[in-house]
């Protein structure tokens, strides 16, 4: 996660720097924050991606928290079963 946020900091700081300056910010001031909403998404979408792969029918789009309960009671033949059938 800390190469993506370190990319993505770096991307919005590259391509805002002229907002920034015009609102008297530094890249400081804004790094914490932008930082908290790409941790939150990133592990949403992680999150989902492994509802996903482990729960094709159980899950759309939207992370169903019942599942972490069944996948942390899994062995790890019942969590290979999952992920490659």
């Amino acid at each position: 996660m800390g190469d993506f946020l370190r990319w993505l900091i770096g991307d919005i700081t590259k391509e805002e720097m002229d907002v920034m300056v015009e609102n008297g910010l530094e890249p400081k001031d804004v790094n914490k924050y932008i930082s908290t909403k790409a941790r939150v998404w990133f592990m949403s979408y992680v999150n989902t991606v492994v509802d996903w792969l482990l729960f094709p029918m159980d899950v759309g789009f939207e992370y169903s928290k019942g599942n972490w309960h069944n996948i942390l009671h899994m062995n790890e033949e019942e969590l290979k079963k999952r992920i490659w059938n």
